[in-house]
């Protein structure tokens, strides 16, 4: 006879299914708030690297910006010896910046709204359209800066030959290095020449590989004269450019972006240097009296002159790619101002990075005050 099988009652099938439910749960609930973490800390570090990086790509031309020869940091003056074709071109000047309108420190930046402006209209100060750039379509709401690096090469220059017909200068070709050649389709370079008794500006035309530098013909004007004078000189290339604030055409959040400035006023095409970059403002740090010191920072159109810029305070303000970063929308501070997240479904992460950079070329001596290459939580 065959043993008695005795089957589960239901009492005992719904324990063990609600025990198993409960368990499965449990382990959903886990890893769920272990993927939220995860994205969380991804999210940070995201931002925490896209922050340092955009502020050091940035510091590092503010730092070479601003080159005036040999004593950059003295009261010596850069003679122009080419009448450049786009009047807005002022190399001499090193650094220059425009706020947008109404965005002092702890304004109301509004900065989810994300709309362009073309750099040519009045949103921008200094208003002057004859010292604006034009082709550039900018994010509203946020700063542009300028800039005239100089290039990590140098020349030296044996000799000058200066005539109405003729203007070029004979350089030593092992030193040339780095710049321009034959082969290069556009050749056209705004050089510094210097022997630290004088400066001097001059666009080159063409380089050869014999050491021949052409100068612009048609725009160099009676200064140039004074380049047969010079003693021993040395010359570098002057690369100007620009920062600012857009929206690519494949998104719909703004970047950071890099303009070059070709030496007849152009631009060449614009370079995205980082996305997720959501507002981004500056402060000037001038220097007004006879000691090489700051005494303010101040916003663009308060500078009262820009050849006594010799520091840059950066405030940008960084967001995640990835719309829900985080599972609840989270206030953020920025430029003095505490905002509230644009919706509830507004789940990004954003973080304020700040630094003050010194422009080396005219910091000799410099006391500066502030903090320096501090990011804010």
């Amino acid at each position: 006879m065959k043993g008695f099988q005795r089957g589960s009652l239901m009492v005992e099938v719904m324990v063990s299914s609600l025990i198993g439910t409960l368990l499965l749960y449990g382990a959903l609930s886990i890893m769920l708030n272990s993927r939220i973490s995860f994205k969380a800390r991804e999210g940070l570090s995201r931002i925490e690297e896209r922050g340092r990086l955009a502020l050091e790509i940035i510091a590092d031309d503010i730092r070479l910006s601003g080159y005036r020869g040999c004593v950059s940091s003295g009261a010596q003056e850069i003679i122009k010896g080419v009448d450049l074709s786009a009047s807005w071109i002022q190399p001499e000047l090193g650094v220059r910046g425009w706020a947008f309108k109404d965005t002092e420190f702890g304004d109301d930046l509004d900065v989810h709204l994300l709309q362009e402006s073309s750099f040519t209209t009045g949103n921008w100060v200094p208003d002057d359209p004859s010292i604006k750039g034009t082709g550039v379509d900018m994010l509203k709401r946020s700063d542009v800066l300028e800039l005239w690096v100089a290039q990590p090469f140098v020349m030296d220059i044996t000799g000058a030959t200066i005539s109405d017909s003729l203007k070029q200068l004979s350089a030593d070709p092992d030193t040339m290095e780095g710049f321009p050649d034959s082969s290069e389709t556009d050749p056209e370079r705004l050089l510094l020449v210097s022997d630290c008794s004088k400066n001097m500006l001059v666009k080159a035309d063409s380089f050869s590989s014999t050491g021949i530098v052409s100068l612009d013909l048609l725009n160099s004007n009676s200064q140039t004269s004074q380049l047969t004078s010079m003693s021993q000189p040395q010359a570098i290339m002057i690369q100007g450019l620009m920062y600012y604030l857009a929206i690519p055409s494949d998104r719909d959040r703004p970047s950071l972006y890099k303009k070059e400035i070709n030496a007849d006023g152009s631009f060449k095409n614009a370079v995205e240097v980082l996305p997720g970059v959501l507002n981004f403002q500056l402060q000037f740090g001038e220097n007004t009296d006879t000691e090489l010191s700051v005494d303010r920072y101040v916003d663009a159109d308060e500078v009262s002159d820009w050849a006594n810029v010799i520091s840059v305070r950066i405030f940008m303000l960084v967001e995640t790619e990835i719309e829900d970063a985080v599972p609840d929308a989270m206030e953020f501070y920025f430029f003095g101002r505490t905002y509230s997240p644009s919706s509830s479904q507004d789940k990004r992460i954003r973080r304020e990075y700040t630094t003050t950079v010194t422009l080396r070329n005219r910091s000799l001596g410099l006391v500066l005050t502030g903090d320096s290459d501090t990011p804010t939580p």
